[in-house]
């Protein structure tokens, strides 16, 4: 239970839901809230916490996006806070986290515009939003200054999260005030209130920063020929009294202050009174306090105005006990909803600021400014000293066009200005300094058009656009030197920081690399570069999966290429690609790296790209831009070269679009006559690239394929689809101990001033793959090694452990990464059959294959011995492989010379779709080199690139030239050709096949499939990924666990495919056909097959059970067909109707009749049958009363109808005899119409007014009515229906109906339909009613109309 003061209503916050219009109290006041607190910071976040009960009157109400209504402090109007956040509930209580209402603003979009004042940039930024902006915007501001916003950006990041803001450019505070933005000079003010111990100060903290402090000063001074003055004894002056456990110094060049060399005890006077003077030993000092509100206390209550403290308001705070009195301004607020009052105030240095809330961006805004003197203050002095130590000077108004009329001003230090030779110049032009009399030259100036020309210029703070220099250095030089025109950069520094943390620190750096030298001379190089990550790119194995985009122009072309890539026309057009992403999110701080296979043909090369994220839970879209002059390229061959750049999130972020084309700032803009060509996007996590794989989220397309194979620790994944890619993988180090100690002098060059060179671990990632089995063990770790190991020959030998041939290897428990350093490898084995002999074919080549010396045939090896002879052999290729011209591909092979001479050697060969051949012989000769192994044994290998473009044909393994012969003995075994600049262990191809009499397991991957085999005695299990789907062949297969299916697949004969809800399949039944599903034939059973059962086809859904006869037959259907649907029942009876379970006898409805021997019947078995509407027939026969209900006081009454023997009709009047005492009657026309009219009427009199005798002269189709003269009387003529003159009680032709069964008739039925006539049920009624005659009649009556 909470104890704290009573809340008033004003303090509870209210919540209203995020959709609806903000009236009221909303969804309700929030009055069961167990603590609610606003955080404010000057031109910072602005949020709300709330903690509120699982069991609070709202809770269910409570969602994102939601706004809450609350006061966030006691003298603002309350503001509405928009819900991002709610926590898990713990304990029963749950924390709901909501940012200001003005956070909406980072989802509106501007457009570009620009602005030169503050109001004016306020103003437009409303006017150049993209969608509707509720917003209004206000400023106090004068500032004039050119404002520019040049691309797309969301409103609140331009009030003041990026550079050059808002904010940035016009400076401010900003008060945030539910829909209006205010940008205040100055928002807080000084009332004069003081915060001290013993008044109104219950609480405070003192934090200090470090981050500016100093714990010694390196003084030195430098003359005019570079010579270097410092103390001798120890060049470092301490701080007096530094308490702090670290080292830090600061180089201060006093060469300004002497112009005489000083001694070591001016240099250290000097230092300690810079040390007093600037304070470089006492940190920031910030405070955080709680105070005691006195304007809302009684004594207080008439001086309120002056005790009130808000955001950005100057306070003197007076703590004597800890030594703090200081005025400071309010940089935070912490205020308490529910208690109306301030938990804590924060003075001093901001802590954070808008541009920290949005993109972390914000520049240049601090509550003080540091009072270090800097080498401006410096130049101020200095200046200082030159003019107010004058001695004199002439001031000459003087005619530059030699008349009486002065047009500029000279200062000169001679009367004459011909003798004068230090001279000031000013004029309208501008003004001009010379030391060399008045013609000049003017080597110090500033002219009217805004150029100012010196040979040195001391500043603070340079602000420009762009700074056009030749070299940047440090005073001295050594520290710091930047050739801008030749590239060069030289940093000689003992330590670096960046962000107060230490990157480097030589001592340390020296330390690791001297001991890490020796180790890594013989084990694996070590690379600072973070490389690896899957493609984030969808569809990057050909350029055809990309959206194209941009200005056609006239003379704009495409080519898309065999390989994938694509080669850009540009003329005076530029046109580009955009590419869709996994949708990855992306950690902030994560650096990721965009790169492409680039070649530039012709024209500009100004290849731009370009990263689309969503930053944090922001909707709108912003770009990052790797321009030009921002991107690296590795050089490749044929003009091909690996161009990537790096991007930093800042923040965390969602991906969307990459952007790839010409332009210097983006993607797309402006227009260019080139041509390049591209290949193999990628998008990874790391800061260095890799060779290309396709992504891991990539979509199937009819055009697109490829084949992947990626594991983790977590498990091993598998996709195929269709496409011809190039896999390449890391590079690897050069082999030999001199190219480890290069490892090692590039290592202490490039990466001395950015890494130190971390121990090896003793954890291993060992990678072991043998002819039955590959096994993987990941370890975590750091830096591993790699074993290899391959079976030789028949014992099995070992290799050692190749250490100097691989590259560094990062292996990590989730992931495998290789590093590029210098060499390309990888790719799958080219030519197949390689895992034994006999799969390759005799060659003579140049020779007649009479020439072929002995072998012999060991499975993976072969034995040559030539006697003058040539023995040369040839496998075939994976031919579906494409090879691209340009690309690099090595060819390998193990072999021990025995004796005699060694000229082994490899030609690869391709053929053209045209069927034109290529041969590698000769490069392979040019370049090959060998490996030295154990026992005699050598890789021979060498690299070639690709001639022309194609697809493998074959490999030849020659002992000698071409029409030559050698003497030698030689055993050779794996040959091999891959992709990449190196070679790498052997693997069988992925063309390969399986033997039925080999016993081993095998994963092979070809650009179609991806195959898995295990295979003994004849016998195998297999699954196969193709792009068409997924096939497992087995004796047994086992599922545990949920399966799921989510795809449709269609159907292949004999096979059933189960998908999602779908099952593809002939027939689904259970074990014993009770209940059968046959879709191939499209019709469902249930029962057995000629049994009772359900029947359901395309037609019709028909009932079998026992009949009468004790046989089962049809007894009911419901067919349709074109215009007729039927429900029937073939039986005697048909009933249509409501019956209470399986009671027979509680039946209510229609009952059918049928009898074969005599007209058949449908009647109702109810009391009534209603019809709401017309009813229209031929006939009508009815057993009881035909009646007509009508509705009296009395209620409804049954009035019946009056029939006869003959169909009539009447009809009746009254009427008047005349004076004559007579009065014709003629029917209506339209009754005369309906009645036979050969017939005569029959006329009814009756007397009305009893004065005399009526009678009726029937004169055909009318009569004349005789009686008293005025007598009345009323009349009914009846008369024979037309069309039914003779029928007088005529025989129905429906029989009276027969009573429903019961007793012993409902007996008998029972029994004749029972399955088993000895059954309990039949025996019981037979038994109980004399039945059994009846049923025996029954039976043989149903036999015979059968």
């Amino acid at each position: 239970m909470r104890n704290h003061a009573k809340v008033v209503d004003t303090m509870i916050p209210r919540y209203y839901d995020g959709t609806a219009d903000i009236k009221g109290n909303g969804v309700g006041a929030l009055r069961d809230c167990i603590s609610c607190t606003i955080t404010e910071e000057r031109n910072g976040s602005y949020e709300l916490e709330m903690v509120y009960p699982v069991g609070g009157q709202h809770y269910d109400a409570l969602a994102l996006r939601g706004l809450i209504k609350a006061q966030p402090n006691p003298y603002a109007e309350e503001q509405l806070f928009r819900v991002y956040q709610i926590s898990r509930p713990i304990n029963g209580q749950i924390t709901v986290n909501a940012a200001h209402i003005s956070y909406d603003l980072s989802g509106i979009p501007v457009a570009p515009y620009t602005a030169s004042t503050a109001a004016q940039a306020l103003d437009r930024i409303k006017s150049q939003a993209t969608v509707d902006c509720p917003y209004e915007f206000w400023t106090d501001l004068t500032t004039t200054a050119n404002f520019a916003a040049n691309v797309p950006s969301s409103l609140r990041s331009l009030l003041g999260g990026i550079d050059g803001s808002i904010l940035d450019v016009y400076g401010g505070e900003y008060e945030w005030d539910n829909y209006t933005v205010k940008l205040h000079s100055k928002r807080g003010t000084d009332r004069g209130v003081s915060i001290r111990y013993g008044k109104n100060l219950t609480d405070i903290t003192q934090e200090e920063n470090c981050e500016s402090v100093y714990t010694g000063v390196y003084p030195y001074w430098v003359d005019n020929d570079g010579n270097v003055k410092q103390i001798s004894a120890s060049p470092i002056v301490d701080v007096p009294d530094s308490q702090y456990s670290f080292t830090r110094i600061l180089l201060l060049d006093i060469s300004r202050e002497y112009t005489e060399q000083p001694t070591d005890e001016q240099l250290k006077q000097y230092a300690l009174n810079y040390i007093k003077a600037n304070k470089i030993g006492v940190p920031k000092v910030s405070l955080k306090l709680s105070y005691a509100q006195l304007e809302q206390t009684e004594e207080y209550k008439g001086k309120a105005l002056l005790e009130r403290v808000g955001l950005c308001d100057t306070v003197h705070v007076v703590f004597e006990r800890l030594g703090v009195d200081a005025t400071a301004k309010v940089v935070k607020t912490v205020y308490n909803v529910l208690l109306d009052r301030y938990d804590n105030v924060e003075l001093g240095t901001p802590r954070s600021n808008l541009a920290s809330t949005i993109v972390n961006a914000e520049k240049n805004t601090k509550a003080e400014i540091d009072k270090t003197k800097s080498i401006l203050q410096e130049a101020v002095d200095q200046a200082t000293k030159l003019i107010t130590g004058n001695l004199g000077g002439y001031v000459v108004l003087h005619s530059s066009a030699g008349n009486d009329k002065p047009d500029e001003l000279l200062v000169m230090d001679q009367p004459d200005i011909n003798t004068a030779t230090n001279v000031w110049r000013w004029n309208l032009s501008g003004w001009g300094y010379s030391s060399t009399g008045y013609a000049g030259p003017y080597r110090l100036a500033a002219t009217m058009d805004g150029a100012i020309n010196a040979d040195f210029v001391t500043t603070g703070t340079l602000n420009a656009e762009i700074i056009k220099a030749g070299i940047l250095k440090s005073q001295t030089g050594d520290a710091f030197y930047l050739d801008l025109v030749s590239g060069e950069l030289r940093i000689n520094a003992k330590s670096i920081e960046i962000n107060s943390k230490t990157i480097y620190d030589g001592k340390t750096v020296d330390a690791k690399i001297s001991e890490s030298a020796k180790q890594i001379k013989s084990e694996i190089t070590q690379s600072t570069k973070i490389t690896g990550g899957g493609n984030l790119i969808l569809g990057s194995e050909s350029f055809k999966n990309a959206e194209l985009k941009g200005n056609t122009g006239d003379g704009s072309s495409i080519t898309y290429e065999l390989t994938g890539g694509a080669t850009m026309a540009n003329t005076n057009s530029n046109r580009y690609f955009r590419w869709t992403t996994v949708g990855a999110y992306v950690a902030k701080g994560v650096t990721l790296c965009l790169s492409v296979m680039y070649k530039p043909v012709s024209g500009a090369d100004e290849f731009c790209m370009e990263i689309a994220y969503t930053a944090g839970y922001s909707t709108s879209q912003s770009w990052a831009t790797i321009k030009p002059t921002d991107q690296l390229e590795i050089e490749q061959t044929d003009g091909w070269v690996l161009r990537y750049g790096l991007w930093t999130p800042p923040d965390n972020a969602t991906l969307k679009l990459v952007d790839m084309g010409s332009g210097t700032t983006h993607a797309g803009t402006g227009n260019y006559t080139n041509k390049f060509s591209l290949l193999h996007p990628m998008l990874q996590y790391g800061n260095a690239p890799t060779a290309w794989n396709a992504s891991s989220g990539d979509y199937l397309t009819q055009e697109s394929a490829k084949s992947l194979f990626s594991q983790t620790a977590d498990e091993i994944k598998t996709e195929v689809t269709k496409s011809v890619t190039e896999t390449v993988t890391a590079n690897v180090k050069d082999t030999a101990t001199s190219a480890a100690n290069d490892a090692v002098d590039s290592k202490l060059k490039d990466y001395a001033t950015t890494a130190t060179v971390n121990s090896l671990k003793e954890d291993v990632s060992s990678i072991s793959q043998k002819a039955d089995s590959i096994s993987t063990k990941v370890s975590s770790l750091e830096e591993t090694t790699t074993t290899i190991s391959d079976d030789l020959n028949s014992t099995k030998q070992e290799f050692k452990t190749v250490k100097e041939s691989v590259s560094a290897i990062d292996q990590k428990a989730d992931s495998i990464t290789q590093t590029v350093t210098q060499r390309i490898t990888g790719g799958n084995n080219i030519i197949a059959g390689t895992d034994d002999w006999n799969n390759a074919t005799l060659d003579a080549g140049g020779n007649d294959l009479r020439k072929e010396g002995t072998y012999t045939i060991s499975g993976e090896s072969v034995r040559v011995t030539n006697r003058a002879q040539n023995t040369r052999f040839h496998f075939g290729a994976d031919k579906t492989l494409v090879i691209a011209k340009g690309m690099t591909y090595c060819a390998s092979v193990l072999y021990k010379l025995n004796s005699g001479t060694d000229s082994l050697f490899l030609q690869f060969e391709t053929k053209s779709s045209s069927g034109t051949k290529s041969y590698y012989g000769s490069a392979f000769k040019q370049a090959q080199q060998d490996i030295a192994l154990d026992n005699g044994w050598k890789m021979r290998y060498a690299a070639f690139v690709a001639t022309a473009d194609g697809y493998a044909d074959g490999l030849f393994v020659s002992t000698a030239n071409d029409n030559a012969t050698v003497t030698n003995d030689l055993t050779i075994m794996h040959p091999m050709v891959q992709m990449g600049n190196a070679p790498t262990a052997w693997t069988a191809s992925t063309g390969d096949y399986l033997t039925a009499n080999e016993t081993k397991t095998e994963i092979k991957q070809t650009v179609n499939e991806i195959k898995l085999t295990a295979s003994t005695s004849g016998t195998s299990s297999t699954i196969k990924l193709t792009a068409s789907g997924t096939e497992i062949t087995s004796a047994q297969i086992n599922l545990s666990g949920v399966v799921t299916f989510s795809d449709l697949s269609t159907w292949n004969q004999d096979k059933t495919i189960i998908n999602g809800g779908n099952i593809t399949t002939g027939q689904l039944h259970n074990l014993n056909y009770t209940t059968v599903y046959d879709l191939d034939n499209a019709w469902i059973r249930m029962g057995t097959e000629a049994g009772e059962r359900v029947f359901l086809d395309n037609r019709h859904i028909a009932w079998y059970a026992t009949i009468n006869t004790g046989s089962i037959g049809l007894t009911g259907v419901l067919y349709s067909e074109a215009g007729s649907s039927y429900i029937g029942a073939c039986s005697k009876y048909a009933k249509y109707g409501w019956v209470d379970g399986l009671n027979p006898t509680s039946y209510v409805g229609l009952q059918i009749t049928y009898n074969r021997s005599d007209d058949s019947d449908a009647d109702f078995n109810t009391t009534r049958v209603g019809i709401s509407g017309t009813l229209s027939c031929q006939n009508l026969n009815a057993w009881g009363s035909k009646s007509r209900v009508v509705n009296t006081s009395f209620g409804a009454l049954k009035m019946a109808a009056f029939e006869t023997p003959t169909p009539t009709f009447a009809d009746w009047g009254r009427g008047e005899c005349g004076p004559d005492g007579w009065c014709v009657i003629v029917p209506d026309p339209r009754y005369a119409e309906t009645v036979a009219q050969h017939g005569q009427l029959t006329w009814l009199l009756t007397d009305c007014d009893g004065t005399g005798h009526l009678w009726a002269e029937d004169c055909g189709q009318y009569a004349v009515i005789h009686g008293n003269p005025g007598q009345k009387f009323s009349w009914m003529a009846m008369a024979a229906q037309k069309g039914y003159e003779g029928e007088y009680a005529e025989p129905s032709e429906c029989n009276y109906p027969a009573p429903m069964p019961e007793g012993e008739d409902l007996a008998a039925i029972t029994a004749a339909r029972a399955l088993d006539s000895s059954a309990d049920a039949a025996d019981s009624l037979l038994t109980d009613t004399n039945a059994k005659l009846n049923t025996k009649n029954l039976l043989k009556l149903e036999d015979n109309e059968a």
